[in-house]
């Protein structure tokens, strides 16, 4: 879903800069996989695996410098920590981004799809009290987020002079778009 929201307002062509950690063993696997795939001529991926700030700065600064570039961070305790910088640094090459974590697009990130943490909170919490009342912790089932989110940033998206098409508005919801302001400023990048 992620990529395919944002194919639906990007230019025909696109190359995608995909940032992850260098320090993260889940981001490795997806990279892995992702070699696998069959080339898709309209998407090129070019994947920065960065261990720190400087790194950061170097993989969002080629993802700038791409034709019709384009940038996907992948969910990473290194990154998330780092969501301020991560969206000055792409908004100050007017790069278009999609994050895993809404941090991001109330910073001034353009979109974030990826698990409503609030609900994961939540379901933990119960986890904790059927521990704490005396279940055992090997006998509770392991459970997948169920609960999904996808939040635009219209500011960032006017700022970048994207169109984002009332599809993709409709899936996000009117409740997460009118209540998200942006921190995006190009005058302080």
């Amino acid at each position: 879903m992620g990529a395919a929201a944002e194919r639906n307002c990007a230019p025909p062509r696109i190359d995608y800069g995909h940032v992850q950690s260098g320090l993260c063993a889940i981001c490795a696997n997806v990279s892995a996989c992702n070699g696998g795939r069959p080339r898709d001529p309209a998407f090129e991926l070019i994947v920065s695996s960065v261990r720190d700030e400087i790194e950061l700065g170097r993989a969002i600064a080629v993802a700038g410098r791409q034709q019709s570039g384009d940038l996907i961070a992948l969910p990473d305790s290194f990154l998330n920590s780092r969501h301020e910088m991560i969206v000055a640094l792409t908004a100050k090459q007017h790069l278009p981004a999609i994050y895993s974590v809404s941090e991001f697009t109330r910073s001034g990130g353009l979109i974030a799809y990826g698990i409503e943490r609030a609900d994961l909170f939540r379901r933990s919490a119960a986890y904790v009290d059927r521990i704490l009342k005396g279940e055992k912790a090997a006998d509770l089932a392991v459970q997948q987020p169920s609960k999904f989110e996808l939040v635009i940033n219209l500011e960032t998206a006017k700022a970048l002079g994207i169109t984002i098409p009332p599809s993709l508005l409709a899936r996000a919801g009117g409740d997460r778009i009118s209540r998200l302001m942006s921190a995006y400023d190009p005058k302080r990048t």
